[in-house]
């Protein structure tokens, strides 16, 4: 719509090129690229472009924050479109006949394996703090629960779904290592390693499931409290929500403002949770 297409981004460290194969996809249909937000929810923004002249798209493994290599990558063609400090990163050329950034699969498997180990490593200190939490809020919420079902529901299913995606997570950390240990065994053998399907579906069921999993848990929240209002009020407000929030995603990924995208998406989520309790006293 508009010349716009907006789409989850399923791919993750380990299925990199998986990610490189459907953004060229993309490309032959004629949908330019244009950014990837992994804030709040993974996004993948393409632009509709009739220019028959096509980018040039390669995905790697490597620090954004690498001047180095960066700036290797900047000499050779290749530009920087979309990337986290830790994860996967996408370059593009606007030479058809750019040269590829690794010529041996070892050396690419072993640069995904280093940053792989420092997304580890701070998804490791997190889990330190949150998994304390959470076993503090499961044992609350069940506590709870057993008194007043209704009342504590939503955040019972929030603890479910908030322990699904940890496990997801330390799932996926283990599949990721063991991935790129075996692309690089078999590079050193002078073998290519295709990496199983099974594992890019896992990665695009976690992802999926995160997503509609928190859609249904904010739609029963918003069911919930709408119920204690004016019906023609309460479509009103859960309009102008949905409208600042999709305006935060466009902002974010097609106008690449991640800034004041998240904090219109922010504001409509704080909203959303916020007028529940202003309605109530109004």
């Amino acid at each position: 719509m508009f010349g716009y297409k907006l789409e989850i981004w399923r791919y993750e460290t380990a299925n990199y090129d998986k990610a490189q194969e459907h953004i060229l996809e993309m490309a032959e249909k004629g949908y330019e690229l244009v950014d990837i937000s992994t804030y709040w929810v993974p996004l993948a923004g393409y632009r509709k472009t009739e220019n028959s002249r096509r980018r040039k798209y390669c995905v790697v493994v490597v620090p954004t924050d690498d001047e180095n290599f960066m700036k290797l990558c900047e000499d050779c063609g290749w530009h920087l479109l979309a990337g986290q400090k830790v994860g996967l990163t996408v370059l593009y050329s606007e030479d058809p006949d750019a040269r590829p950034i690794f010529t041996e699969e070892e050396s690419e498997a072993i640069m995904a394996q280093e940053v792989v180990s420092d997304k580890q490593f701070d998804i490791g200190c997190a889990y330190i703090f949150v998994v304390p939490i959470m076993l503090i809020a499961t044992w609350v919420a069940f506590r709870l629960g057993s008194i007043d079902i209704l009342k504590t529901f939503p955040i019972i299913i929030f603890c479910v779904l908030a322990w699904f995606v940890l496990i997801m997570e330390l799932v996926s950390m283990i599949l990721e290592n063991r991935a790129l240990k075996e692309q690089i065994r078999l590079a050193r053998e002078g073998e290519i390693y295709d990496k199983p399907e099974w594992l890019y579906k896992f990665y695009s069921f976690k992802i999926v499931v995160s997503i509609l999993g928190c859609l249904g848990l904010i739609g029963f929240y918003l069911w919930a409290w709408t119920l204690q209002i004016e019906v023609y009020l309460a479509v009103l407000i859960v309009a102008a929500e949905v409208v600042v929030f999709l305006a935060g995603v466009f902002v974010g990924v097609f106008l690449k403002k991640e800034k004041l995208g998240t904090i219109l998406m922010m504001l409509a989520v704080i909203v959303m949770f916020m007028m529940r309790e202003i309605l109530r006293d109004w």
